[in-house]
């Protein structure tokens, strides 16, 4: 089992360019919440950090989960 805490701690301030999660065109990361440069329209096999079942990471909590990964 992964524990997601430890790995959202970067979180700390609000990196939320403006606006609300609603009116933005780009995808958020399901385990910090910072909004990635994915468009919401964008096929999911063209995204880079996309986890199937999951949704999409960002590139940071994408490392952190995946880098013990082989």
């Amino acid at each position: 089992m992964i524990h997601l805490k430890k790995f959202t701690d970067h979180m700390k301030q609000d990196r939320d360019h403006g606006g609300s999660a609603a009116q933005s065109p780009y995808e958020r990361c399901v385990c910090c919440h910072y909004q990635t440069d994915q468009m919401k329209n964008q096929d999911v096999w063209e995204r880079k950090y996309y986890v199937e079942g999951a949704g999409q990471l960002c590139r940071y909590c994408y490392e952190k989960v995946y880098s013990n990964v082989k």
